[in-house]
């Protein structure tokens, strides 16, 4: 006796992201400097990225024309700058940075642990100088 296809279920592509389950917080407190302490794996259409920053450091004033940006504060206490509006971040906040803001992020007296998420950006493009 052969088995029936499940007509109910969708197959996903060979190429899908896997799924994933990731407990966060120890990424972050067993971790020391600043920068990206954990990603999610390629093959997503999102980037998402864990990040630490020491208390006092920062992320200097830039600009992304590509892609808006979500940051999830999970631990500790700082600021964002859009636009030159400075905003406080705390746990469980929130701040929503709309493609083409000037943005800066600097953590407070305590180390800030945030995710940042946005859709993926096409590849690093090297272009002859002008």
């Amino acid at each position: 006796m052969g088995s029936e296809p499940d007509h109910g279920s969708q197959a996903r592509p060979l190429t899908a992201p896997t799924p994933a389950v990731v407990e966060l917080g120890a990424r972050w407190r067993l971790a020391s400097g600043s920068g990206v302490v954990w990603s999610l794996a390629q093959g997503s259409d999102l980037n998402v990225n864990l990040v630490r920053l020491e208390a006092g450091a920062g992320i200097g004033e830039h600009v992304n024309p590509e892609v808006e940006v979500v940051l999830a504060v999970l631990e500790g206490e700082g600021e964002v700058a859009i636009d030159g509006a400075v905003h406080p971040l705390g746990p469980a906040t929130l701040a929503f940075i709309p493609r083409g803001c000037r943005r800066s992020i600097r953590a407070g007296h305590h180390p800030l642990a945030y995710l940042s998420i946005h859709r993926r950006r096409q590849g690093l493009r090297v272009r002859p100088p002008a």
